[in-house]
C-alpha cells in the first residue's frame, strides 16, 4: 500500500477504533459475503478483473465521474459555483417533460460531477466527494455562507490540509488543500498504532468528527421517513 492510499484510508475511518477487524469482501452464492480476515486465511472467492491500461474516456471525464442526485438540482449546481468556481456545462443540460434536471454536468477543476433531481417518493442517497482547493480555509468560509454545515475543521494529515463540510442537500465533501509530499518517517506518525492514548490528536480528530457527522446523517434521514 502507498502512502497516498494509506494516508485516505486513515482518514476515512478506523478499524481499530472501531473494535472490528479488517473484512474481504468474496462472492458467495450470487451475492458479496464479509469474511473477518483473522484466522480464516485467504476467504476471497470469485474473479479479480484485469484491466490493462486505463479506460478510454472521453476528453474532459475520468475514469470515475461522480453522480449527485439532489432535490432542487438547480441550487446545487449553484451551490458548486458559489464555493468550488464550477462550471456548468449548457451542452449537457437536459429537462424532463416537467422541468426536473434529467442530466447536467459541472467542472470543478479538472474533474466532472454530474448533478441530476431527484424525482419525488426516491430515496435519499446524500454523496461523498473529495476535492482538491487551493484554500481549505476559504472555501470552508464560502461554503458556510451558503447554508454548509463545517464537520472538520482543516487539519493537517500527511502532507495535505483536511477538512470536511455536508451541504444542505445532505451530501459530505473532503475539503483537501495540498502542502507537499511527506513520507512516513517525514510524518512521525505510526499508522499501526492507532488507538485514543498512542495517536496523533489531529487524526482522532479527524476521525472522531466524521464518526460523529455520520451518526447525525443517519438521525436526520431517520426523522424524515417518520
Amino acid at each position: 500500500m502507498t502512502l497516498t492510499s494509506a494516508v485516505y484510508l486513515l482518514a476515512f475511518c478506523s478499524m481499530p477504533l472501531l473494535g472490528r477487524q479488517p473484512i474481504a469482501w468474496g462472492y458467495k452464492h450470487g451475492r458479496c459475503a464479509d469474511t473477518h480476515l483473522q484466522g480464516t486465511g485467504d476467504s476471497r472467492e470469485g474473479k479479480v478483473a484485469v484491466i490493462m491500461g486505463i479506460p478510454s474516456a472521453p476528453e474532459g471525464y475520468s475514469t470515475i465521474n461522480a453522480f449527485v442526485f439532489a432535490k432542487d438540482a438547480r441550487c446545487l449546481i449553484e451551490f458548486t459555483r458559489s464555493v468550488f468556481g464550477a462550471q456548468e456545462s449548457e451542452d449537457a443540460l437536459t429537462l424532463e417533460a416537467d422541468g426536473l434536471i434529467l442530466h447536467s454536468e459541472v467542472a470543478i477543476g479538472d474533474s466532472i460531477v454530474m448533478i441530476v433531481d431527484a424525482r419525488p417518493g426516491w430515496p435519499d442517497s446524500p454523496s461523498f466527494l473529495r476535492v482538491y482547493v487551493d484554500d481549505a480555509e476559504q472555501t470552508l468560509a464560502r461554503a458556510e455562507e451558503e447554508g454548509a454545515r463545517v464537520v472538520t475543521r482543516p487539519t493537517e494529515l500527511f502532507g495535505d490540509m483536511l477538512s470536511r463540510f455536508v451541504d444542505p442537500w445532505g451530501n459530505m465533501w473532503w475539503v483537501y488543500q495540498h502542502l507537499g509530499e511527506v513520507t512516513w518517517d517525514d510524518s512521525g506518525v505510526d499508522a499501526t498504532a492507532w488507538s485514543g492514548a498512542e495517536s496523533d490528536p489531529g487524526l482522532e480528530y479527524i476521525h472522531s468528527t466524521l464518526t460523529e457527522a455520520m451518526s447525525r446523517l443517519g438521525q436526520e434521514q431517520r426523522e424524515r421517513v417518520r
